[in-house]
């Protein structure tokens, strides 16, 4: 398997860390500049409690888990910038908990992306490229 980016990824980390997605993203970057960082920690999430109030309605609890993380940064010489970020909680799979893509012209912020849209975003310009 070649390398996962142009920069190493923490010491200790194997292939199988990386997200199924992760991989195939990283693949479509070819021609990008690459960074893919791993980290594990707690993450805050919101859930409903079990019990109810008397009425039925359950109340808002916040429970911290342990997370599995991995991050793409990537830059295309035609000035493309995208940003990625997979979560694994504990006892789960992986997901694409956000994704970010540069500003484009005339644009005041980033954009967020979908699964779909990053992976569109990625390929654009070189599909338009091979196709003149």
């Amino acid at each position: 398997m070649p390398p996962l980016s142009d920069q190493c990824p923490e010491a200790g980390t194997s292939a199988r860390a990386v997200p199924t997605a992760t991989r195939s993203l990283l693949r479509k970057l070819e021609n990008w500049s690459t960074s893919v960082r791993h980290a594990r920690g707690q993450l805050e999430f919101g859930s409903l409690s079990e019990d109810t109030d008397g009425n039925g309605k359950r109340h808002r609890v916040e429970v911290i888990d342990d997370v599995d993380s991995v991050l793409v940064r990537a830059r295309h010489p035609d000035g493309r910038a995208v940003v990625a970020l997979w979560i694994r909680r504990h006892g789960q799979g992986w997901k694409l908990d956000m994704a970010w893509r540069g500003r484009a012209p005339g644009e005041l912020a980033p954009q967020r992306l979908t699964a779909r849209e990053l992976a569109a975003y990625v390929v654009d310009q070189e599909l338009e490229a091979v196709a003149a």
